[in-house]
Order: structure tokens, then sequence, then C-alpha cells
């Protein structure tokens, strides 16, 4: 009798789940999550994102994923920024 193996169907939306962080994107995820969890960010926690963001040279999907999200929460007021 012959093994079932269901196949996997990746889509663009699943994509980044399937994949591995890296260890940038998983800083990034820590640094990102405290500013959800805050409902803020400082201009310190913004230049340390952005600094995480540039250590490899290279923006990876998940990385760009976590900054759309809080770009977005920025711009909908659920995080504030603070100056």
């Amino acid at each position: 009798m012959k093994s079932f193996i269901p196949a996997i169907f990746i889509t663009e939306s699943n994509l980044l789940n399937v994949m591995a962080y890296s260890e940038s994107a998983q800083k990034l995820r820590i640094m990102i999550g405290k500013a959800i969890d805050d409902h803020r960010i400082t201009r310190e926690e913004m230049d340390a994102i952005i600094n995480i963001v540039s250590e490899d040279g290279h923006i990876d999907p998940h990385e760009q994923a976590l900054l759309n999200q809080l770009q977005e929460m920025i711009e909908n007021k659920t995080v504030k920024f603070i100056l």
C-alpha cells in the first residue's frame, strides 16, 4: 500500500510562514512587537529598527512585511510615533 503524502500549496499570503526567519528579522520582530504592545514608538526605537534592517545590507521578505505592518499601524495611529 502506498503512503499518501499531501501536497503543500504555498501561496503568496502564507509564504512568509514557510520561510525561515533571518537573525535580523527575529531582532526586528522583537523591536516592532514591543512598539505594538506599548502602542508607541520613540525616535530611538525607530533608529534601532533602521539599524537592524540595514545591518546586512538586504531587506528580506520578513523584514519588509514587519516594516509594512509598523508603517500601517503608525499611519492609522494604532502605534503613536513619539518624537
